[in-house]
């Protein structure tokens, strides 16, 4: 069988039958711990005799990497071929999807070798991988996207496909490495925390935005100067147009249209005003999962045996009068089940099993990890158990959390100051940032933990959120927002300095990146929904909260908030300090002079 197993056998339950306990030692690696699971449930499976039922947490956790794994690649094979399809209708050709296609192959490879070769030094969680492949996924498509139709629309001026490639990587080339910047320190928020998955999740993900920038800016021109050619123009988009006549309607109504946009995203944070946290168990898997249904059935046929108990070792020997006050009060207390001292201790030590009336990662268990450890019955106590383990990670992210967002909001803030070289214009991305980020997190509150939509989606409510979904939606989601913001941005900054004023550079950035934009984003809402179209419960959460993100931003806080704002401001949003708006001109002044100009006739065949 497994390890170094040792197993007891308990008293039968009611219905007949075994029931066998096989503990594993402590302290193996993640590969080992799976090994023993599969060799356990191989083992128990070929026992004769009737059904073997076969539960506990080992056999939940290796149930969820494996359903991961399967999810990853049911995702891909959703995601990518609706992609391919859309990315193909917006650039109208062959050779400019595969181009796309090349960059999101070579980011999720490059981003998955960085996971592999982590995980060699450190504890790498297996939700990594699809939350990285998610991820690089998506901004390999927007950079893509961006290049390329920079790419045509230099070529329609007239000029030669190196010329283009070149003015493209000078220009919006530049606007994808701050974008990069700006992700990436979004995502190093994440290494406040001291815990493995979550420093894993930021390694992986910063090494995504590391990929696809690179790809975007050596692969891609490389590929660009041989197949150009063979990518038809497109024209400059129309100085006026539905997006010009939408920011000037804005425009003309700027204090009305702040305040519906800003109680609209307030009604949809209102639900993370009811956030409860929960941790990790056998309902995070679906409904059909093996482990999930003989968890259930083990807890209908053995309600005391087959939950995860929450575990106290307290200095007192067994035979100690204390002991039997001791239980009593735990048993008085709310939601406890049973109270157990196992048998055979030695050492001073009591061992006390306390099982929970309800799911052992749930809301309930621990809040009475935080009642037990608030007891003091005169001899020391420790906690631990499932239950404790979600409690103390919680509790250590809840610390830490105030300090990753201070670090990513400064770090944001610093990063759009250089772009635009205002106070105000970046101090107004950042909170409309936080504000998109609050709308986004109260609509999956309101899907997941209140059960609005939960039958559509194929899930069960579980009463509250795992706090990593929470921190990880909030940092790419926060990520993501500020990627669109400087696409916008570069875009105003660019039509500023050719002299035009706020109102107009702000109507004509909206429209210059308007179809680029909302393309982009419908790419990206694909990507999140195909990985939220899988089994796992917290892959469909994080999907589907990215998918809302990235809705709320391109649509309400780009088309109404930023322009209304911006008018409101009007040429205060570019006050700031002597260094920034310095640096912010050279900037900008050097896209004026990578300006694409005709020349007697384009290049008719690759360069380079």
């Amino acid at each position: 069988m497994a390890q170094n197993p040792a197993s007891k056998q308990l008293p039968p339950p009611a219905a007949g039958g075994v029931v066998l306990v096989v503990a594993v030692r402590a302290g193996l690696g993640d590969q080992a711990d799976n090994a023993n699971t599969d060799a356990v449930r191989a083992e128990l499976d070929q026992l004769p005799g009737g059904r073997v039922l076969v539960g506990g947490y080992p056999v939940i956790d290796r149930e969820l990497g494996a359903t991961a794994e399967s999810d990853l690649v049911d995702a891909e094979g959703i995601a990518l071929p609706i992609v391919l399809i859309l990315l193909g209708l917006a650039l109208r050709t062959v050779f400019g999807t595969l181009l796309g296609l090349a960059l999101v192959a070579t980011t999720v490879t490059g981003a998955l070798a960085i996971l592999l070769a982590l995980s060699t030094v450190a504890d790498v969680s297996s939700f990594a991988i699809n939350v990285v492949t998610m991820f690089g996924m998506g901004l390999a498509v927007d950079y893509g996207l961006l290049l390329l139709t920079r790419f045509r629309r230099e070529r329609a001026a007239g000029i030669d496909v190196r010329t283009a490639v070149a003015v493209t990587m000078a220009t919006a080339g530049r606007t994808v490495a701050f974008s990069g910047l700006t992700v990436a320190v979004a995502l190093a928020g994440l290494l406040v925390f001291s815990e493995p998955i979550m420093r894993s999740m930021a390694y992986g993900g910063i090494g995504a935005v590391g990929v696809a920038v690179a790809s975007a800016l050596t692969l891609l021109p490389v590929l660009l100067r041989r197949v150009g050619h063979r990518i038809p123009p497109a024209p400059q988009p129309p100085a006026r147009g539905g997006f010009t006549a939408l920011a000037r309607l804005v425009q003309h109504r700027p204090v009305l249209v702040t305040a519906a946009a800003l109680a609209t995203l307030t009604l949809l944070a209102l639900p993370l005003g009811g956030l409860h946290l929960e941790g990790l168990d056998a309902r995070a898997l679906p409904g059909d999962s093996t482990a999930r249904i003989h968890t259930r059935q083990l807890e209908q046929q053995l309600p005391t045996l087959a939950r995860t108990p929450i575990t106290i070792a307290a200095t007192i020997t067994p035979t100690d009068a204390r002991l039997a006050g001791y239980l009593d009060q735990l048993r008085r207390l709310d939601h406890v089940a049973t109270a157990t001292p196992r048998t055979g201790t030695t050492g001073g030590l009591t061992i006390v099993d306390v099982t929970v009336d309800g799911p052992p990662a749930g809301r309930d268990a621990m809040n009475l990890v935080d009642t037990l450890r608030g007891i003091e019955p005169g001899f020391d106590t420790k906690v631990g158990g499932l239950a404790a383990r979600d409690r103390d990670f919680i509790t250590s992210l809840l610390r830490r959390s105030p300090y990753a967002a201070v670090l990513i909001a400064v770090l944001t803030f610093l990063v759009l100051l250089t772009v635009t070289g205002g106070v105000l214009v970046a101090a107004k991305a950042v909170a409309m940032n936080v504000a998109s980020l609050a709308a986004s997190l109260g609509a999956l509150v309101w899907i997941f933990q209140d059960g609005h939509l939960a039958a559509p989606l194929g899930v069960t409510p579980t009463g509250g959120l795992e706090l990593i979904i929470v921190v990880l939606a909030a940092v790419f989601a926060f990520g993501l927002s500020t990627d669109y913001e400087v696409f916008l941005l570069s875009a105003v900054m660019a039509a500023r300095h050719d002299g035009a004023d706020t109102d107009t550079a702000v109507a004509a950035g909206i429209q210059r990146t308007g179809r680029t934009i909302t393309t982009a984003a419908v790419l990206l809402i694909v990507v999140f929904t195909g990985f939220a179209a899988g089994d796992l419960l917290i892959i469909k959460q994080l999907g589907i909260g990215l998918a809302i993100a990235v809705g709320i931003d391109a649509t309400l806080v780009r088309l109404a908030l930023t322009p209304a704002l911006m008018t409101l401001l009007r040429e205060r949003n570019w006050t700031g300090p002597h260094w920034a708006t310095r640096t912010s001109h050279a900037l900008w002044h050097h896209e004026q002079r990578h300006t694409a100009t005709p020349s007697a006739a384009p290049s008719a065949a690759p360069t380079g």
